[in-house]
């Protein structure tokens, strides 16, 4: 099931972080020793209709009683009803059971989330940042986003968002630092690494009431869930180098990246299935669905873009674009307290 579950979310896994990873990290220049910096990020992505991940058939053998299959429909992808089939299946010879009354397969179907149908598809981000220059042209920065979701509380469909949270940090060296002539004529070079995370958990109950499914007059299907909660978790690391040119009120850069991604969701609890002879002329039987929403994976991406910072004193704007699998959009606005004069690269020391 949580194959499913992954393909459903697919667009949301791959991009969700990574928006988080490139919106906290813009400029070139490194902060000066004992430099502050506190800013309010913002942004997206944005998932074109030709780069939406879209419904696909899916199987999934689960053990030796149940086969479930589908078309899984993708969250950004087409509003089309769909479901998933579990049919039970004979554990000896592996074919499917069927009912002895009229020759048709032991099987039930559970409609699945359509897509939102929109044409396009978005991750919005948007975080608290803050950053503080070591001196030598290293600076380290760290964000935090509190309740992205909890705020919703109870949704109407009966999920309940609390615990999620979004954070990460980054080191950034300015390789520029050590070259006096490339400073001095307002050039930078940089390179930076760090990690992001995002987790969420969910209170949910699968089924909203038991399904309960005739065979015929005698014989029927219960199905029922015990879910207690489902943990959602995203990680990214990876790596960046931007080069840059300072003018008189702005800083302009450029930027190749790379990142990898895992992600992954755990569910408590499972499905329940019984098979049930009112007559007790047969036994019953039982067949437990767990790890209902397990499911994991990872994906890598390789980008580049552009960004525009305008002021260079106490309050500064932000304006950055990136291009990886889809494109990507922040804007920032950053405050700066302290900071001096970095200590001399050893040329710069020796000259003096």
């Amino acid at each position: 099931m949580g194959t499913f579950i992954g393909e459903y979310m697919r667009d949301i896994n791959e991009n969700l972080n990574n928006q988080f990873f490139f919106a906290s990290q813009t400029s070139a220049a490194a902060l000066k020793k004992g430099e502050w910096e506190i800013s309010v990020l913002g942004g997206g992505s944005l998932i074109t209709s030709q780069e939406i991940n879209q419904p696909d058939q899916r199987d999934y053998p689960h053990g030796q009683q149940i086969f479930i299959s589908g078309e899984v429909p993708t969250i950004f992808g087409p509003s089309q009803p769909s479901s998933l089939t579990f049919q039970f299946k004979d554990p000896d010879s592996g074919q499917p059971l069927t009912n002895p009354f009229d020759g048709t397969n032991i099987e039930f179907s559970l409609d699945l989330p359509s897509g939102l149908g929109l044409g396009l598809g978005a991750t919005p981000s948007a975080a608290l940042s803050l950053g503080y220059g070591i001196g030598y042209g290293t600076e380290v920065k760290a964000y935090f986003t509190p309740m992205l979701l909890s705020i919703l509380g109870e949704t109407e469909d009966g999920f309940s968002f609390n615990g999620d949270q979004a954070w990460g940090f980054q080191l950034k060296h300015e390789i520029s630092h050590w070259i006096p002539k490339m400073k001095e004529k307002g050039y930078h070079m940089s390179i930076s690494g760090g990690y992001s995370s995002y987790n969420l958990a969910i209170e949910s109950s699968f089924l909203d009431a038991p399904i309960e499914i005739a065979l015929s007059d005698s014989v029927s299907i219960f199905a029922s869930d015990n879910i207690s909660g489902i943990v959602y978790d995203i990680s990214t690391y990876g790596g960046k180098f931007t080069i840059g040119k300072s003018f008189k009120y702005m800083e302009f850069a450029a930027f190749v990246d790379y990142t990898e991604n895992s992600f992954s969701m755990a569910s408590e609890g499972g499905l329940i299935v019984d098979l049930i002879d009112k007559t007790g002329d047969t036994p019953n039987e039982t067949s437990n669905i767990n790890g209902l929403m397990d499911y994991e994976g990872t994906n890598s991406q390789m980008g580049y873009g552009a960004s525009l910072t305008i002021g260079q004193k106490l309050f500064r704007t932000s304006l950055s674009y990136r291009r990886a699998n889809t494109n990507f959009f922040a804007i920032g606005i950053q405050f700066h307290f302290g900071g001096k004069k970095d200590a001399p690269s050893p040329k710069e020391a020796k000259d003096q």
